[in-house]
């Protein structure tokens, strides 16, 4: 799931996960994930359903470390996920607690990686 693929350095697949307005940013934001910033341990502490189902909000408890300094941190991050074509995408997350560098975006200069979400039918071209 898109914890996993962010917790081990592969932004570009939780992509797929990502509302397209919110991609760019979210891949900038967790682009160190699995390379500077290693994640310890990710609780979900509340899950609150819309009363349509159309969206959600989570709040996520994030233990980590830089590899820098090997200082364990915390960090509270609020996410919403709206529902598009019948599946969750993630339209946005902020930090509500704990320590901001986190989510710090990757430089401007820096490669970022943007994955195009594949289709069923290019998965069935490339996958056969």
């Amino acid at each position: 799931g898109i914890v996993d693929e962010t917790r081990w350095g592969r932004a570009e697949l939780a992509a797929d996960r990502v509302a397209p307005a919110f991609r760019e940013r979210f891949v900038r934001a967790h682009a160190r994930w699995g390379q500077t910033i290693e994640i310890a341990d990710v609780d979900l502490a509340t899950l609150r359903m819309a009363r349509d189902e159309e969206s959600a909000t989570a709040i996520l408890t994030v233990s980590w470390y830089s590899l820098d300094t090997m200082d364990l941190a915390t960090t509270n991050i609020r996410q919403r996920w709206e529902q598009v074509g019948g599946n969750y995408v993630l339209a946005r997350e902020t930090i509500i607690s704990g320590d901001a560098r986190l989510l710090e975006l990757a430089s401007p200069g820096a490669p970022v990686p943007v994955t195009v979400p594949r289709t069923e039918a290019s998965r069935a071209r490339s996958d056969g």
